[in-house]
């Protein structure tokens, strides 16, 4: 996208949509239009990548679902989406270094998807929750920064408090929103 803004007016449509294997979206700033839209959407897509992106104002702002395996979300910044990341019925992904703004729902949907690798993501002010799974085993991570969890800690086995994950300090939540305010420009 080489910093290129896609604003989705549609809201019936996805702004990115992919069902095939090696997918690369990089460099984008995507836009939805009244959280109702996907900002990007594989389904049945293997060994792609979304790295470096803006994501805002979709219904989620990236939905990995139904078999697609081996994708690496890394360093996007997703702000002011009713859910940030949702993954169902897919495995093996890995998410890395992420950012989540004002989530409505959660910052990261885990549903029936299992053996996800989880380092370094930031998500500290969801209105329900910062990380949620369920029917999800195997998962993996560590350096994560999250305030609210539900169903993981004691279900699922992850994420585990001072293992994969640490509370954010209100201190640090205030800094960080102002230097991704600065990175960003808004």
């Amino acid at each position: 996208c080489n910093n290129h803004r896609i604003v989705n007016n549609n809201s019936q449509k996805s702004a990115i949509v992919s069902y095939e294997d090696g997918t690369v979206i990089k460099n984008c700033v995507l836009d939805g239009k009244d959280k109702a839209s996907y900002g990007v959407r594989l389904v049945d897509t293997r060994r792609g990548e979304i790295i470096d992106n803006e994501l805002n104002g979709f219904r989620t702002g990236v939905f990995i679902q139904d078999s697609s395996h081996l994708n690496v979300i890394e360093n996007n910044n997703l702000k002011d989406n009713f859910d940030g990341i949702f993954i169902q019925n897919s495995e093996n992904n890995t998410f890395i270094n992420n950012v989540f703004e004002k989530s409505e729902r959660y910052a990261i949907n885990n549903i029936k998807s299992g053996n996800q690798i989880y380092n370094g993501n930031l998500a500290c002010d969801s209105e329900i929750d910062d990380f949620y799974c369920s029917l999800s085993i195997n998962m993996l991570g560590e350096n994560n920064k999250f305030n609210k969890i539900e169903d993981c800690e004691s279900g699922q086995g992850f994420p585990v408090l001072k293992k994969n994950y640490e509370k954010c300090e209100e201190s640090f939540v205030s800094i960080t929103s102002n230097i991704i305010k600065g990175w960003f420009g808004f």
